[in-house]
């Protein structure tokens, strides 16, 4: 499938799932609207939809119906922070993830003599198309104060609040005067009704003082960079075989097809060498892997403590757990592990227990996958080892994932598409039930299919 064709089935996957949610919650009683950007939904949805809620619709709550209706709805939550949930499905054809972001509210934040708050911009909320939205009047001044608080204003958004005060001049003026009551709201309605926004836009800054964001006490920022850490939204999948497997065909294509869910993805191999790294050149894979000698154990043994321990160890918890933090897809299709099958690839001429012991301390990936296909297969697409060394490998990589908790083995004689469907299916079980997990609910009852 093409990128064109797999975006614009992502888009409407989009769209069924933003109205399956809707649908949802009123029939859940979940009372909410879109408080702006909502005019090309559903088939245009640009970012997240900013949304507000009832009060009795907490975090908690939205999060167990999103659980208990996977299945209805197709797609699981991957991640909640807050108000914010990312919910994951498939596309029409079932090859491509796609993500919906809803950014939910209970509050607007903003103290204009209670004109804005919450129950009265819920009640007073209308049907647009499919969708809740607010009057007129409250989507003004709520749209308005939002780009004030950025310090931007541009042409579309101008003219997005002029279009809402021609929809009820009388409402819009009322809430202007409440609001801006100190601050030239002669001025503000002058530029709603004629379009000429350019004074307006110049006073951004003396108009923000009255609405300054609110900010976290820095404990609290504090605590919840350290749960991102420790309960991080990103992945880190590793990627094992014998050369001629598939790993980085693989590793490239899930690059293509994740690259719409994560916000960041990285790819990584085996600890380069030293000068390689110092040099901060383009790691070359080594056409004949076990061509040259192996070194000493002496120098094996400083390699492995001195070098391929902290990168096992220190360098994840400074890097990868850090990307892993920020959301980012970390996939390595080399990685320490390989060692342990196949050390003479590395030179490594020191003893097992050393490296058995390295792994054993240091920290997992969430996922291991073993790129698994027959060894006359492997053959006939590199021949970089024996044929003796290859089925050896085929066998050492299967008995150490089985050993693992977070091991799956892939079928990598199929084709890539079919490669690459397989990961991603366990890749989107993975983090629903990790989530899961985290909201305290059952993992493991529901696996996400994608479509036949």
């Amino acid at each position: 499938m093409n990128s064109a064709s797999g975006t614009h089935q992502g888009k409407r996957g989009q769209a069924r799932l933003l109205e399956k949610v809707f649908t949802l919650w009123d029939r859940a009683g979940i009372t909410h609207c879109i408080t702006h950007g909502y005019l090309n939904y559903p088939g245009s949805i640009r970012s997240d939809v900013d949304l507000l809620l009832a009060p009795e619709a907490s975090p908690t709550a939205l999060a167990n119906l999103f659980h208990d209706h996977r299945e209805w709805l197709g797609a699981d939550v991957i991640s909640v922070r807050g108000g914010c949930f990312k919910l994951c499905g498939w596309d029409e054809a079932g090859h491509r993830p796609f993500l919906l972001i809803l950014d939910c509210d209970w509050d607007t934040h903003v103290n204009a003599q209670g004109v804005l708050a919450a129950p009265l911009v819920l009640a007073s909320r209308r049907r647009w198309k499919q969708f809740w939205v607010p009057a007129p009047a409250h989507e003004f001044g709520m749209y308005l104060i939002r780009k004030i608080r950025k310090g931007s204003l541009g042409q579309e958004q101008a003219a997005r609040l002029t279009e809402l005060y021609c929809e009820d001049p009388e409402g819009c003026g009322r809430m202007i005067r409440t609001i801006w009551n100190r601050a030239r709201p002669d001025m503000i309605e002058a530029a709603a009704r004629s379009g000429e926004w350019a004074e307006v836009q110049s006073a951004l800054a003396p108009l923000g003082r009255d609405f300054p964001r609110a900010r976290e006490p820095i404990l609290a920022r504090l605590a919840d960079r350290l749960s991102q850490v420790r309960q991080p939204y990103g992945l880190h999948l590793v990627f094992l075989g014998p050369d001629g497997a598939g790993k980085s065909t693989v590793v490239t294509e899930l690059t293509r097809v994740w690259g719409g869910v994560f916000p960041a993805i990285i790819k990584e191999g085996f600890a380069p060498g030293l000068l390689t790294r110092m040099m901060k050149q383009d790691f070359a894979p080594n056409p004949q892997p076990h061509a040259q000698p192996l070194r000493s154990a002496t120098a094996s043994v400083i390699r492995a403590l001195g070098y391929w321990l902290p990168n096992a160890t220190v360098r994840y918890a400074l890097h990868t757990r850090t990307v892993q933090a920020r959301g980012a897809l970390v996939l390595n299709d080399r990685h320490f592990v390989d060692a342990l099958v196949d050390p003479v690839r590395y030179r490594y001429g020191g003893p097992q227990w050393l490296l058995d012991s390295i792994w054993r301390v240091a920290p997992k990936p969430d996922l291991v996958f073993v790129m698994d296909a027959p060894p006359e297969i492997i053959r006939a697409r590199k021949q970089e080892v024996s044929p003796e060394e290859t089925v050896r490998q085929c066998h050492a990589y299967r008995a150490l994932v089985a050993s693992m908790p977070n091991g799956v083995v892939i079928d990598a004689s199929k084709n890539v598409d079919d490669v690459v469907r397989s990961v991603s299916l366990h890749i989107m079980q993975y983090v629903a039930d990790r989530n899961a997990s985290r909201q305290g609910k059952r993992t493991g009852s529901f696996r996400t299919a994608a479509p036949a």
